[in-house]
């Protein structure tokens, strides 16, 4: 007779547990032992049963001193480690004891989860680098890819005139992105790319970027002859003066001081009624109707970093998104949660 016992099969996913403890930390370098985070189900077993695509999981400093930095959040459905996720490069800035937490961050907020992920025509996203390609001098981005899936990429074979990528101090070093940018020097600094998708639409554009301080700074636009609602070109026209242009059908937005270096989240949305509503931080700052939609004769000609042929923009772009909709709600709250690193601690395991 032959005894043996049968292994229990694992059920759905419930929690995250520490299968690699954080360890052999010292201040200022990286973890030498780096934590291993899997999904379990509720007896604490390893199991992806029911373990959807994206899910989100951020490790954060429970308690200790100073700040952690490194790789903080990553996707653990099974579009992304499949249940097992390791946190890299982790460190803690100050030396004593300290405690992590791991956290559910649900499914994660991008322009290609949300409702409105159809009409994403352009997704720029300087903290992924896997996105930026570089001349071999290392620094020169010549081709920025495209995460919205319409291969909207920006691109400028002339490393010379192509942003340089950069970490700008004045974004939280902790956050999802590092504080990585795309650095424009407000002189010849550009890239080009589409925003035909645009034409006769409704639409949305956000962006968070540190300005420089030169006037006549657009963000994003377009080049070609002018005319009415031919040509679109946000960004600083000066300190005091924030430009949302279709080519004299137009928002001058007058009512603050643009103070520079400050991190800003700028979003423009016109409806299909044609209101325009100019917000800043999430918080609506002006409305008005326009009096057309864009026409397609020049948006082919598209830039990063520059429109209507000149007005270069100086300063860092951490990312920049584009849909041929008018999103509302919760996208407003996705750039700021990322791109803030807001995490909302909830002990060391956290069930879902």
């Amino acid at each position: 007779m032959v005894l043996f016992s049968a292994a229990q099969a694992a059920g759905p996913v419930t929690q995250f547990i520490w299968t690699t403890q954080p360890g052999l930390a010292t201040n200022g370098l990286n973890f030498a032992q780096n934590p291993v985070i899997q999904t379990a189900d509720v007896s604490g077993t390893p199991s992806t049963v029911g373990l959807p695509a994206v899910k989100m999981v951020q490790v954060a400093l429970y308690s200790g001193s100073g700040a952690l930095t490194g790789t903080l959040t990553t996707n653990i459905g099974t579009a992304g480690g499949n249940g097992t996720v390791i946190f890299p490069i982790l460190q803690l800035s100050v030396a004593g004891a300290a405690q992590l937490i791991a956290v559910d961050g649900g499914a994660g907020i991008y322009p290609t989860n949300i409702s409105a992920a159809s009409s994403c025509q352009l997704w720029l996203d300087a903290a992924d680098l896997g996105t930026l390609q570089l001349d071999s001098d290392g620094l020169s981005v010549t081709n920025w890819l495209d995460k919205s899936g319409k291969a909207n990429n920006a691109s400028n074979t002339t490393p010379a005139q192509a942003p340089v990528v950069a970490i700008d101090i004045n974004l939280s070093p902790i956050n999802a992105g590092l504080g990585r940018v795309l650095a424009f020097d407000g002189t010849d600094d550009s890239l080009n790319m589409s925003l035909s998708s645009l034409s006769g639409s409704p639409y949305t554009v956000i962006a968070m970027e540190v300005w420089g301080g030169k006037p006549g700074s657009y963000i994003i636009g377009n080049d070609g002859p002018g005319a009415t609602d031919l040509n679109i070109h946000i960004g600083y026209q000066s300190e005091t003066d924030w430009k949302w242009g279709q080519y004299g059908d137009d928002i001058d937005f007058t009512g603050t001081n643009f103070t520079y270096p400050t991190p800003r989240i700028s979003t423009e949305v016109m409806n299909a009624s044609r209101l325009e509503t100019l917000y800043f931080n999430s918080v609506s700052n002006f409305s008005r109707t326009a009096g057309g939609f864009l026409s397609p004769a020049n948006l082919g000609n598209g830039r990063i970093g520059r429109a209507q042929g000149g007005n270069p923009y100086q300063g860092n772009i951490a990312e920049v998104m584009v849909f041929n909709s008018a999103c509302t709600g919760i996208i407003w709250w996705f750039f700021i949660g990322w791109d803030r690193g807001l995490i909302h601690p909830s002990g060391r395991r956290c069930r879902f």
